[in-house]
């Protein structure tokens, strides 16, 4: 049984990781706004108040469902790698393999492009007053929940070697505890920037100005030119029917299609005779997964990269079919990725480095429109490194490239990574 009760209302809703981002979001409602509008102010505030998780310097993916046009949208708000990122420059460092954090896995952030899109294109609030609780919180400061004060305190050996994430996260030494007040104005300085001037001020003025000099200092990659180039894509969904159901995911470079290829090789079985959670149940879905992850790792990289003919292929029914009559209910077994016609599939890669840290929210309002939404800095406090003073934590998403040669996902300049982030809607 259930241990509280769902919530349920009629004039909108919002849920997400934290209550005061839920609360911000919920006034939004309350006063007007849409489910676009909720879901940015409340993406702002997490920004500030769960910083191990999320914040301007990670990346954002978004579906909508607009109400007027009744069609799901998918924004792809990551930022790609530096023109710098080539494999040479990796292998004159003396990397085999991809670093796990620090400056070489940071790529351009996207979150901040993410919010300015959602906003022009569905919603009815400025950036200015979709932030202002954000900046509030920043300013003034917040209590810490006990999640996040858990999480704090065990990044805070990581955090403590790097001087500006010292400074910024650890301000008395210490991780704060729970309920602990915390504020971070280098943050609120940032955020006041982009209320003020749009995301212009990050990707093309003072804040970009201010982590390319970071970079420098680090002998990172990233440049004020990559962040001027620096665009979200508005882009069409993947979907399938699952017993009658439409499933909605992004495309790559998300592994939004693992998730579809997974409800395709399931659709074959009685899964409800099974039982929840029954041995034969737990075994087919982890049979499932290892075959839709099996063709994540050699096929899922930059949309760019991967063949036109792959997505239909691992999205089709039939294929499904086939991949489903090797599962053996008996046994566990190792799987291989789909084999194209004439081509041979590159070898799985990027084993074992998804991470946990990440928020996801979700908005409806009154008029029928629906927000799924995830931003992320990837692992906790991200690549480990604040730029500057700017109060800003930079993502490590860059780790999600492989130095394999040919590999579709291998890092090269301006380049998105795999991506595990995953909004999905029915």
């Amino acid at each position: 049984l259930a241990t509280r009760s769902p919530a349920v209302g009629r004039r909108g809703m919002i849920a997400t990781s934290q209550s005061l981002a839920s609360a911000a979001g919920l006034a939004v409602l309350q006063q007007g706004g849409n489910a676009i509008d909720a879901a940015v102010t409340a993406a702002g505030v997490l920004a500030v108040v769960e910083p191990s998780m999320n914040g301007i310097g990670g990346d954002l993916f978004a579906l909508v469902y607009d109400t007027v046009t009744r069609r799901v949208y998918g924004l792809d708000a990551s930022g790609r790698s530096a023109r710098a990122a080539t494999p040479e420059a990796f292998a004159r460092r003396g990397l085999q393999a991809m670093p796990s954090d620090g400056v070489l896995t940071v790529n351009v952030p996207g979150v901040v492009s993410g919010w300015d899109a959602l906003l022009a294109r569905f919603g009815t609030l400025s950036m200015a007053s979709a932030l202002a609780p954000a900046i509030r919180y920043a300013h003034e400061g917040f209590p810490v929940a006990e999640l996040m004060a858990n999480e704090w305190a065990e990044a805070a050996p990581r955090l403590a070697q790097d001087p500006a994430a010292m400074a910024t996260f650890l301000p008395h030494g210490t991780a704060p505890a729970m309920g602990g007040i915390f504020s971070n104005r280098r943050l609120a300085t940032s955020l006041e920037l982009i209320a003020r001037d749009g995301p212009d001020a990050f990707y093309r003025g003072p804040i970009a100005t201010a982590i390319e000099a970071d970079m420098r200092a680090r002998d990172g990659l990233l440049t004020a030119d990559d962040f001027a180039s620096h665009t979200p894509d508005w882009v069409d969904t993947i979907h399938v029917n699952y017993r009658g159901v439409d499933v909605h995911e992004m495309p790559p470079s998300t592994q939004g299609f693992v998730a579809l290829e997974m409800l395709n090789i399931l659709e074959g079985f009685d899964i409800r005779a099974m039982g929840h959670n029954s041995a034969d149940y737990l075994h087919l879905v982890s049979e499932a997964k290892k075959i839709a992850f099996a063709d994540r790792g050699a096929y899922l990289a930059d949309r760019a990269f991967v063949p036109d003919d792959v997505l239909p292929m691992l999205l089709s029914k039939d294929y499904a079919a086939r991949r489903r009559l090797e599962i053996d209910m008996r046994k566990a077994a190792t799987y291989g990725p789909a084999a194209l016609p004439g081509s041979t599939p590159a070898a799985p890669d990027f084993a074992g480095r998804d991470r946990g840290d990440t928020v996801y929210l979700s908005a409806a309002d009154d008029r029928g429109n629906v927000v799924s939404f995830i931003q992320s800095l990837f692992a906790s406090f991200g690549a480990g490194i604040v730029a500057g003073d700017t109060g800003i934590t930079l993502h490590n998403r860059g780790c999600g490239f492989v130095l394999t040669p040919g590999h579709p996902n291998q890092i090269a300049p301006g380049k998105r990574p795999l991506h595990t982030l995953v909004p999905a809607m029915v």
